[in-house]
């Protein structure tokens, strides 16, 4: 079971492994080849080379080497499929499977993204709409800590409004998706309720990775609660990329 061997061969060639590696690293052309600090261990001087023309990486430090799908699947600890997919999706390349119901399954896998980029991008609003007065905190304590602007946008930081349904209103599924992708449900009062409802007016961290064209490919979401500023827990929503705002947050 896998994918077609014709559409990982299209995703190697098709991917730009210089766009790829810059959202990790800085690159500078240097002749023919890119040469930037290396993604994968701590250097002071630059060892880490791209040739764009192969698509592929070395580092004369740490000895990594590979192409765009290796260079996913280890900065993203991703297995095989998983970074191919990724790739996929960013340049708009559909992927065959070799099995029918993998195929299914990785279109149910899809579709859940989907409903949970739409959620990112509805707390992302509710965060920057300026005639919203209740989200006003929010942005000011964002703007304490040096992440307004376009670094609230970059990370689509969010806020959860006073709300136990706002989301599940919004997105206008049914129960099964809201569980499947951890986004909310029917509580044991058979009331649909937002996953955050418990911890409303709080801001909501997005670590996703690869934010291009608008579309989310995986997310992990980290709560803090806006009062103390406490991270109060963190939901797996199709467990994901690492994109690291730990430190943001400390």
């Amino acid at each position: 079971m896998g994918i077609v061997d014709d559409d990982i061969r299209r995703v190697r060639e098709e991917s730009d492994i210089i766009r790829l590696i810059t959202q990790h690293t800085q690159l500078k052309k240097v002749g023919r080849s890119w040469k930037g600090l290396c993604p994968f261990h701590n250097e002071k001087t630059p060892s880490f080379t791209v040739n764009q023309e192969n698509g592929r990486y070395y580092c004369f430090g740490c000895q990594a080497t590979g192409d765009s799908i290796e260079f996913l699947r280890e900065i993203d600890s991703l297995d095989f499929v998983a970074a191919v997919e990724m790739l996929a999706a960013q340049n708009g390349i559909p992927l065959r499977y070799t099995d029918k119901k993998e195929s299914k399954s990785r279109n149910r896998r899809k579709e859940l993204i989907e409903l949970v980029a739409e959620a990112v991008d509805f707390y992302s609003k509710k965060l920057i709409d300026m005639d919203n007065p209740e989200a006003r905190p929010a942005r000011e304590y964002l703007k304490q800590r040096g992440l307004a602007g376009d670094i609230a946008a970059r990370f689509s930081i969010g806020w959860a409004p006073d709300s136990w349904d706002s989301l599940c209103k919004h997105l206008s599924v049914s129960n099964k998706d809201l569980v499947a992708s951890g986004l909310g449900g029917i509580n044991k009062n058979v009331v649909e309720k937002d996953f955050f409802s418990p911890n409303r007016e709080t801001l909501l961290l997005s670590v996703a990775g690869n934010f291009q064209k608008g579309k989310v490919l995986n997310i992990k979401t980290h709560l803090m609660r806006l009062k103390s500023t406490q991270r109060v827990r963190s939901c797996t929503a199709l467990i994901g990329l690492k994109k690291k705002l730990e430190g943001l947050m400390n």
